[in-house]
């Protein structure tokens, strides 16, 4: 039994359910509980987020059980990329947070500015200086890698 069918086992446990009341409560069907029971298959994001709402926990404590990064929205880091993550620097994690924000708001509106249309990444990229962010590596996000002189 998978680490995560253990989790399911102990919070229906806790409820006094069986496999049939964590379906009912999640919204899922009986087969769908039953394969991440007995056959160890780790439900998708959204059926996650379902099992959570259905026990009354927060959705990160089952994408936990789950091995699964934290939430994120609709984002999600691979195990791979949250290790990757796990090795940035502060500053490098801030430059990120913020990349990841300004991309956002270019994808919720549109800013027109002169004959082009830019997003608010765009039109603020002036206010962002990257070599602020050099990584304790020393090399700057901006930095030409390529050895090419």
């Amino acid at each position: 039994m998978t680490s995560f069918a253990q989790y399911l086992r102990a919070a229906m446990d806790e409820r006094g359910w069986n496999q049939a009341d964590l379906a009912r409560a999640s919204g899922l069907s009986p087969k769908s509980v039953s394969e991440y029971i007995s056959k160890g298959v780790i439900p998708r994001a959204d059926r996650i987020k379902a099992l959570a709402r259905g026990m009354g926990v927060p959705e990160d404590e089952v994408r936990k059980a789950a091995d699964m990064a934290p939430s994120m929205g609709d984002f999600r880091l691979t195990p791979e990329r949250q290790a990757d993550a796990e090795t940035l620097s502060a500053a490098q994690r801030h430059a990120v947070e913020e990349i990841i924000r300004l991309l956002a708001d270019g994808n919720r509106k549109k800013v027109t500015g002169g004959d082009e249309t830019k997003t608010p990444l765009a039109s603020h990229q002036a206010d962002y200086d990257l070599a602020a962010y050099e990584g304790d590596d020393g090399i700057r996000p901006d930095q030409d890698l390529s050895g090419d002189p």
